[in-house]
């Protein structure tokens, strides 16, 4: 049962809801999180009311509000909102800021029309609107719903102001007293898209219908590769159809030729269902460079062949199908050998262990690779980049950054890789280091994820990145739930670095 206290907000007797565990006798009783000032008459909510932070239900049903503060927006741990049965005209559009609200209940008040920024409650399941004046469209979409009222209101909410631009800044790190010469000698621009069928309105409640929708999405996003005119450029979840329908005649507009390589279950798939398969993408300015060979990593394929007698190899590895593609370039004039791969890892969470060994078998390829195509008695440039799901403390930096990984990583402890790491070595010698050190907070932001998983690599005896493009703004970024949205077309945040060849040592 609530137990009621003396309330100095109203100067009523309250109720105030206990969590269910609390309520039996005998245990400590905790702060509550529930306040329930139902029928008691109310006509005007003090600011006292708003300093209670913590409450995550909040009943305010049956009394005689006409008008609701916009300090609500103070109480930002609220889920439950309930105003129904009061004299309300209009909602202040602050009230959209309660981003954690799960239920607004405004039944039986005397609201024409609801601010466009309720559309921004995202986690919003039940917005209670009957018994109220509803002018139109609002009151068509009304009977159709929640889900319909509030996609009609996030799509026609303000957009937010447009955000500065991103700055590029010098890398943090000891390498700069190496840069050969005062110009970089290369560019490289990497960015995970989001591929159309990933970007759903379950998993992105907050963007807009019309910013999720692909048609507008690839247009920002060539907008922005444009804008960074990089001389190579890796992306990742780019739908087969979409590199020969879109990206590859509008780069090649721009002087740029391209490879593609679909992830590994499109060759089971015929022509129709193919097209919508996603994988990665590679671009270089002709006018820069001149390709000499390109390759395929498959990741399955791989695990098929080296599984024999490794279980985890085969039931763990395997059946991710995941790619690398890479090309080996030539830079013009002078001919420098620049290797370039883009990898996209498995994303989930629950397989740490296959994206360390994803990242082994990466690095094992392009050795060999690396090793069939080097000029004998010259010293080429590696970049290895692209959305390797996995954070800055993960196992999978710890091998691509220092050279090799224990067995006893925590990413692969309880797995048996014995053999494998027998075979085939958990260890590499391209000497790698990542462009970005701590310079971009995060690459990857949503509601439920925000971090470092996007990468660029490079060969430090060989090259050394001058600069990197810097984050969002973070004031702006605070005004959004995540991405995509407006002017974010991706989950992910392109990721740039300006390369110098390095001095001989």
């Amino acid at each position: 049962m609530p137990r009621v206290v003396w309330d100095h907000v109203s100067d009523k007797k309250t109720k105030v809801i206990l969590p269910p565990e609390e309520a039996h006798r005998g245990l400590p009783i905790e702060p509550w999180n529930g306040l329930d000032m139902a029928s008691t008459g109310i006509r005007i909510l003090t600011p006292s009311l708003f300093k209670l932070q913590h409450v995550t239900h909040l009943y305010l049903n049956q009394n005689s509000l006409q008008y609701i503060p916009p300090e609500i927006a103070a109480m930002e741990s609220l889920q439950i909102l309930d105003l129904s049965n009061n004299l309300i005209q209009e909602l202040p559009v602050e009230i959209g800021k309660l981003r954690k609200l799960k239920e607004l209940l405004l039944f039986h008040n005397k609201l024409r029309s609801i601010p466009f920024e309720v559309g921004s409650l995202f986690q919003l399941y039940t917005l209670g609107l009957h018994g109220n004046p509803l002018e139109q469209p609002l009151a068509t979409y009304m009977s159709d719903g929640t889900e319909h009222v509030m996609t009609y209101l996030l799509d026609n909410a303000p957009i937010a102001e447009q955000p500065p631009e991103r700055e590029w800044q010098r890398p943090n790190m000891a390498d700069l007293g190496r840069l050969r010469g005062e110009e970089p000698n290369m560019s490289v621009f990497c960015y995970n898209v989001l591929c159309d069928k990933y970007a759903t309105r379950q998993l992105y409640a907050y963007c807009p219908s019309w910013a999720l929708d692909w048609d507008y999405r690839k247009q920002q996003i060539l907008k922005e590769i444009s804008q960074r005119d990089a001389d190579l450029i890796m992306l990742q979840e780019v739908e087969t159809r979409e590199f020969y329908g879109y990206f590859q005649p509008e780069l090649h507009q721009r002087g740029y030729e391209g490879v593609f390589r679909a992830k590994s279950r499109a060759r089971n798939m015929g022509d129709q269902d193919r097209k919508s398969v996603d994988g990665c993408a590679i671009f270089f300015k002709c006018s820069k460079f001149e390709m000499m060979h390109d390759y395929l990593i498959e990741f399955e394929r791989l695990a098929t062949q080296i599984g024999s007698g490794a279980p985890d190899i085969l039931n763990r590895v395997m059946p991710k199908d995941n790619i690398a593609c890479g090309v080996v370039l030539e830079m013009k004039p002078d001919r420098q050998q620049v290797f370039v791969t883009n990898a996209h890892l498995t994303w989930d969470p629950a397989f740490k262990d296959v994206k360390v060994i994803q990242s082994v078998m990466l690095l094992h390829e392009v050795e060999k690779v690396i090793a069939e195509h080097k000029k004998e008695g010259t010293k080429p440039a590696v970049i290895v980049g692209g959305d390797f799901n996995s954070t800055p403390d993960s196992g999978v930096l710890e091998f691509m950054t220092r050279s090799k990984i224990s067995q006893q990583h925590p990413d692969l402890i309880g797995r048996d890789y014995k053999k494998f790491a027998e075979n085939t070595g958990l260890a590499h010698k391209l000497n790698l280091r990542s462009c970005y050190n701590k310079e971009m907070p995060y690459t990857n932001y949503t509601h439920d994820f925000t971090g470092i998983i996007d990468y660029i690599f490079y060969s430090a005896d060989t090259v050394v990145p001058s600069v990197v493009l810097g984050p969002a703004d973070p004031a702006t970024m605070g005004s959004f739930d995540g991405c995509p949205n407006p002017h974010f077309p991706s989950d992910h945040f392109s990721i740039a670095a300006q390369l110098s060849l390095a001095t001989r040592d």
